[in-house]
């Protein structure tokens, strides 16, 4: 990355964003007469049968294998059970061998869960054995009926079915932590889940121009003798300095680099600030802005991010006084 900024400015803008763990969304359920249950969850689902008047579609599946014809015509019939409210989405059917059985498959989508299953079994039920070259014929027929009195609760993560329950009564439902803000999540290496903060933070540095320079770095500096190094930070932080021009910056691979600094002086190289995102997750998203003409919000105001601009809302009346460009912005605290 690069790490020398703003050098004939007289003023500069660190403005950054770190990652954030995201806390796993739950939510607890509780039938009549049992106690509340947590799950982690992003979404669930009441589908209510009960109606008097609710029905659903259903399909049967029939199979026929026949084999010869005339006196040596052989059939062998077959059903599927698709479950309580299976809808038909397609068959299967692995050619049968001399000598050995055949293996046939039906794919159904269940009306209560919005799940795909699949049935299979070997063929023909009867145990004889089936001829290659015998023909195959499927019949699906749909049928509406009354819907079972059943209430299905379905609770989904990330898109997936984790849990699901079919009971004659609904549960009760209550979600405990929403998880979060809008921006999107990101999976580390490691499986922790961040997301940017939706806070811009702001460090304000005041310098003298083409004399000192701004540095954002994943590295900090350290002195022994007459040698700079390098020296590690956590890998979820930055170090934020005011260097002068002339200062050496250490070369990578704990090679000891000639110091500028006088022999023995714990130097600090002009430290401001070490950034930090949560353990675990990526180092902030930054900024360097090479100009302090930014504006801020009033007093007694707070700042929210509005499209592209910053709207300035009275704290006592909630009521929207001003907006800045979200570019122009220096305040901080979004």
């Amino acid at each position: 990355m690069g790490i020398f900024h703003c050098v004939p400015s007289g003023c500069a803008e660190v403005r950054y964003q770190p990652y954030e763990l995201v806390e796993p969304k739950l939510l607890r359920y509780r039938y009549p007469g049992e106690s509340w249950v947590e799950i982690e969850a992003d979404d669930y689902q009441i589908n209510d049968y009960r109606s008097s008047s609710a029905t659903i579609s259903v399909d049967s599946v029939t199979f026929k294998h026949v084999v010869g014809t005339g006196p040596n015509r052989r059939v062998f019939p077959n059903s599927f059970f698709l479950g309580t409210g299976g809808r038909f989405i397609q068959f299967t059917y692995k050619q049968p061998f001399v000598g050995g059985f055949s293996k046939v498959c039906v794919k159904y989508v269940d009306v209560f869960d919005g799940q795909t299953y699949e049935n299979c079994r070997s063929s023909p039920s009867s145990g004889s054995v089936w001829e290659e070259g015998g023909a195959l014929d499927v019949e699906v027929v749909t049928e509406t009926i009354q819907a079972p009195n059943v209430c299905v609760f379905l609770v989904y993560r990330d898109g997936n079915l984790v849990y699901q329950r079919r009971h004659n009564a609904c549960p009760e439902v209550e979600v405990l932590n929403e998880g979060g803000n809008s921006n999107p999540v990101t999976t580390t290496e490691d499986g922790a889940k961040c997301q940017l903060s939706d806070r811009i933070k702001v460090i304000e540095i005041e310098k003298l121009p083409f004399l000192e320079r701004v540095e954002v770095t994943d590295f900090d500096y350290q002195n022994f003798g007459a040698n700079v190094f390098r020296a590690d930070i956590p890998d979820n932080c930055l170090v934020v300095r005011k260097n002068g021009v002339a200062a050496i910056t250490p070369l990578p691979g704990g090679i000891p680099t000639p110091s500028n600094s006088a022999i023995g002086q714990n130097f600090t190289y002009g430290f401001i600030q070490q950034i930090c995102s949560d353990e675990g997750c990526p180092p902030p998203l930054y900024e360097v802005v090479c100009d302090c003409d930014s504006e801020e919000c009033p007093a007694g105001t707070c700042p929210v991010i509005c499209g592209d601009t910053v709207c300035c809302y009275n704290s006592g009346t909630g009521i929207s006084i001003d907006s800045i460009p979200l570019e122009n912005y220096g305040g901080g605290n979004l």
